[in-house]
């Protein structure tokens, strides 16, 4: 459709003309929570230096896809939990088990949406897991009752 094929090339303008400063705020944005992340303790796979704007990480004790549903559920954070298609690269990491956390991020993503991240991490870090499973069960019990 025209209007589709029209949207891809304004799309491809955009990303070529702003190419640098894509490059320059997606780099920004991910050394700054990659920094964050492993100062709160959390296991970060990722290395700000070649990220492009993906950081995969764990917290401790708990599985990546909990984390993922507390973090969309909880805190409107759109991440991925699990292995991401790429199970050979869990294995090297030693997270076949848990997978990881992914957070993708986009030029139009702002410090503001990192520090909201990394204020839902600690709100994490800190509950017992008692807790996370009270409110993973509450999350769970709402959306079965949006299906019936």
């Amino acid at each position: 459709s025209s209007p589709l094929i029209l949207g891809l090339g304004a799309g491809i303008k955009f990303v070529e003309s702003n190419f640098n400063d894509i490059r320059s705020k997606l780099d920004d944005l991910t050394t700054f929570i990659n920094y964050e992340l492993r100062k709160l303790g959390v296991d970060v796979y990722t290395e700000p230096e070649n990220a492009n704007g993906v950081i995969a990480f764990n917290i401790p004790n708990l599985s990546s896809s909990d984390v993922a549903t507390l973090l969309d559920e909880h805190f409107g954070i759109c991440v991925r939990g699990g292995l991401h298609c790429a199970p050979m690269k869990h294995k090297a990491l030693g997270t076949t088990e848990q997978g990881a956390v992914r957070v993708s991020l986009s030029y139009f993503n702002t410090v503001t949406h990192a520090q909201k991240l990394l204020g839902a991490v600690k709100y994490i870090l800190k509950k017992d897991k008692s807790s996370i499973s009270k409110t993973l069960q509450k999350i769970e019990s709402k959306k079965s009752k949006k299906t019936k």
